[in-house]
């Protein structure tokens, strides 16, 4: 039985298992020499494309992003907030339709920006337990 969260020994072990099968099929005439020679071209493809994959999942989250995210989250959010408080009219100069066009885009951009915290997140682990991972 293969676990497929083990790490890259299962995908090496059904490749191998599919090179015998192919010769296993060579051997006993069902399949003719170069239709094999085709089916170990497209296997040893696929398996590279695999070997690309499980290396992927070894390689953390670009260090710029982390860190660019962190900066935004931190950093900006609060100033253009603090902005925009100051931008809305006091007094006599009251538009409360630009107050609440302001409020919205604060809100939106907090918005877009954890959610590409949690983006971030998502991406650290391509191969975890969630639904949406491989």
């Amino acid at each position: 039985e293969c676990d497929m969260d083990a790490g890259g020994s299962c995908y090496r072990e059904l490749v191998a298992w599919t090179q015998l099968e192919i010769s296993d099929a060579v051997d006993e005439d069902l399949i003719d020499a170069q239709t094999a020679v085709m089916y170990r071209d497209k296997l040893l493809d696929f398996q590279g494309a695999l070997s690309g994959l499980f290396n992927f999942a070894d390689q953390p989250i670009s260090f710029f992003y982390i860190h660019f995210i962190s900066l935004l989250s931190a950093l900006y959010l609060p100033l253009f907030a603090v902005s925009s408080a100051f931008e809305a009219g006091v007094g006599a100069d009251v538009y409360w339709t630009s107050d609440l066009v302001n409020g919205l885009i604060v809100f939106l951009q907090s918005i877009f920006v954890i959610g590409l915290r949690v983006l971030g997140q998502k991406l650290s682990d391509p191969y975890g337990a969630d639904v949406e991972d491989l």
